[in-house]
């Protein structure tokens, strides 16, 4: 698409209108007080369907999902783009449902202890999504939109493969390198955004490729220099891939700081100064602070 952010700033009393499925961000310039609605009926059938998506509990709703997208598009990319959207928030829905019975987290990788059914449900999804990606991607290949949604959907497939222990060592390793390629892809067609960078690092660093994610982080840095949650898995990726350097830990003490994250701080920065005993001014101040 290749569009640029629009952008405005809002004086008391004005009211801003965003249509649906428009993607926007705030920014408080000062303390601000400030009311938002929202739609919780959306007005679009491919709207309807991802809300019905988010509190599907069974294949008998699933497939009333799907019939509304097949019932609101002819066979085209924009239904192959809205049904890996639905497919997604499916897999995702379905995965939540398999660790909350686990009593588990998405990030805790114990097969063993899962529901093999739920499991072999959620995993068809994340499929019948890579394939509706892809083929939405096909359709248009040069659609920064349709590339992203494919970066994520592989990448979400990937993690889900990990954490459940379904695939050998090979598969798994075919399907991260699918996902890096696809996010690499996406970070070259989207030039003005964060988010195909910064995602694509996400999916480095998931495949210990610390210096390819950190080529992606620092590219979306230098779209938005103050992207939070880019300078915090970039300072990560650095003190995992050189843990011994004093100066990545205490920037990484920093940010956990900044972060409201005060015991994780504390225990970077003194592993900073243990590392590097000329930091031990910087990251005393910053103790300090933490105190106050």
């Amino acid at each position: 698409m290749g569009a640029r952010a629009i952008r405005c700033t809002q004086a008391p009393g004005d009211v801003l209108y965003i249509p649906e499925g428009w993607f926007h961000g705030t920014l408080n310039e000062g303390h601000t007080l400030a009311l938002a609605l929202q739609a919780r009926i959306p007005r679009s059938a491919v709207g309807r369907a991802r809300y019905l998506a988010r509190g599907v509990a069974s294949q008998q709703n699933a497939k009333k999902v799907l019939k509304l997208l097949r019932d609101a598009f002819p066979v085209d990319e924009e239904l192959a783009l809205s049904m890996a959207m639905v497919q997604v928030d499916l897999a995702a829905t379905v995965e939540s449902q398999l660790y909350e019975a686990s009593d588990l987290h998405s990030g805790e990788s114990q097969g063993a202890a899962l529901d093999p059914l739920v499991v072999r449900r959620a995993r068809k999804h994340y499929e019948r999504a890579a394939r509706a990606a892809r083929e939405a991607n096909t359709l248009d290949s040069a659609d920064p939109r349709k590339q992203l949604l494919l970066c994520k959907v592989l990448l979400q497939q990937f993690l889900f493969l990990a954490n459940t222990q379904q695939s050998t060592e090979s598969t798994l390793e075919q399907e991260g390198r699918a996902a890096l390629d696809a996010c690499t892809r996406a970070s070259q067609l989207d030039t003005y955004t964060t988010e195909p960078h910064f995602t694509a690092g996400l999916c480095a660093v998931k495949m210990a490729e610390f210096s390819t994610a950190i080529a992606h982080f620092r590219d979306a840095l230098a779209i938005d220099p103050n992207a939070s949650s880019v300078l915090y898995h970039l300072a990560n990726t650095l003190v995992n891939l050189e843990p011994h350097v004093g100066y990545f830990r205490l920037e990484f003490g920093a940010l956990l700081a900044k972060q409201g994250n005060v015991g994780d701080a504390r225990a970077q920065l003194k592993q900073a100064v243990r590392l590097d005993s000329r930091l031990g001014p910087e990251a005393t101040e910053l103790v300090q602070k933490l105190s106050g």
